[in-house]
């Protein structure tokens, strides 16, 4: 279990946004996904998805994310943030909708 985020990627810069409006940035995932828009050829894109914990000792939880993003106690758990995209929302200023 993670946390609904949605995650804006402009330029060389990304944050997510949680529906209780915690935003974040500078996690080592969102360099990651900048890269990857910038990559593809893209300037901007917007994603929804979930914010979870990797783990492999335990099913992960929301409280993961919630504790490992306000106060990590190292880069590893920093790192062990993942993002499960589920939806491309935008894509360089485009709205993207229609049938699947």
């Amino acid at each position: 279990d993670g946390e609904f985020t949605l995650v804006a990627v402009e330029g060389d810069d990304a944050v997510t946004v949680n529906p209780g409006g915690t935003v974040r940035a500078g996690l080592p995932l969102l360099q990651e996904l900048v890269a990857a828009v910038r990559g593809a050829g893209h300037q901007s894109a917007v994603f929804l998805g979930e914010l979870y914990v990797h783990r492999t000792d335990q099913r992960p939880r929301v409280h993961d994310v919630v504790r490992v993003a306000r106060r990590p106690d190292s880069d590893a758990d920093l790192e062990s943030l993942r993002l499960a995209v589920f939806d491309l929302v935008e894509l360089d200023g485009t709205p993207l909708s229609g049938p699947y």
